[in-house]
């Protein structure tokens, strides 16, 4: 997860015109690490959504009433992150737990285990037509 979110980070370009756009993002995915927090990840994830959060501010200021487009970028960006630190609240108030009874990973698949259900049997085909009538002999 670490290298992940380093290679983001390293594409921030202080002189690129999307320079907070950059920022913002590289300032705020370390949110994504909150799988590695034990005990109360959520407010890892608010912590690192406030860092990045200081140049979000910052493309709603510069782009307001000029360009659409990236207001709403900034927005649904904030909207990721407040949604991510609400899931993780939710369902992961204590951390990240795995299944005790689960399969090992190794035998994940190999046993018929799949996270996706099978896709439904196709319908029956319909039954055929009846025979034509008789042809009366003349």
């Amino acid at each position: 997860t670490a290298e992940q979110i380093g290679a983001v980070q390293a594409k921030v370009d202080r002189r690129s015109d999307s320079f907070n756009h950059l920022q913002a993002v590289s300032e705020a995915i370390p949110a994504l690490g909150w799988v590695m927090v034990e005990k109360t990840p959520a407010p890892h994830v608010n912590e690192m959504w406030q860092c990045g959060a200081y140049n979000q501010t910052k493309i709603l200021q510069q782009f307001k009433g000029k360009d659409e487009t990236q207001v709403e970028y900034a927005k649904a960006m904030k909207q990721i992150f407040v949604a991510l630190e609400a899931f993780v609240k939710e369902h992961h108030r204590t951390g990240l737990e795995w299944n005790p009874k689960g399969v090992a990973f190794t035998d994940f698949g190999a046993s018929g285990t799949t996270l996706v259900p099978p896709p439904p049997a196709p319908p029956a085909a319909p039954p055929p037509p009846p025979p034509p009538p008789a042809i009366a002999a003349a």
